[in-house]
C-alpha cells in the first residue's frame, strides 16, 4: 500500500478515537508518529508544530526512543539536517527551552 517505511509504520500505529463534535470514531495517528511526520517535512512551521505537540504532550509521556530512531536515519544525507536537529533537541529535557531564543 505505502512504499515508506515510516508511512506503513505510522499507519499501523493509529489509534481509533471517538469524538464527540464528530459523533463517531475516527484515526488518529500517535503524537509520537505526528512529531516525526513534521520533522520529515522540515518546514519552518513543520518543525514549530513538532516542539509544539512536544510541549503540550511533554517528553515524558512520549516514546522518545522511538522518535529518535526515525530521525537519526533521516540526518543530513537526505537533506533533513535541520529536521535532524530538531530531532536531537528533542530528545532530552536538557536541550533548549520550548519557545524560548533558541527553541523556536
Amino acid at each position: 500500500m505505502f512504499d515508506d517505511e515510516f508511512v506503513r509504520t505510522e499507519f499501523s500505529r493509529r489509534a481509533r478515537t471517538y469524538v464527540p463534535l464528530l459523533k463517531r470514531e475516527v484515526w488518529l495517528p500517535t503524537a509520537e508518529d505526528v512529531i516525526v511526520q513534521k520533522i520529515r517535512w522540515g518546514r519552518s512551521k513543520d518543525l514549530d508544530d513538532a516542539r509544539d505537540v512536544l510541549a503540550v504532550q511533554g517528553p515524558e509521556t512520549l516514546d522518545m526512543a522511538y522518535i529518535q530512531n526515525w530521525c537519526d536515519p533521516m540526518g543530513p544525507a537526505n537533506g533533513l539536517k535541520r529536521s535532524s536537529q530538531a530531532c536531537r533537541r528533542f530528545e532530552s529535557a536538557d536541550g533548549p527551552p520550548i519557545g524560548g531564543p533558541d527553541g523556536g
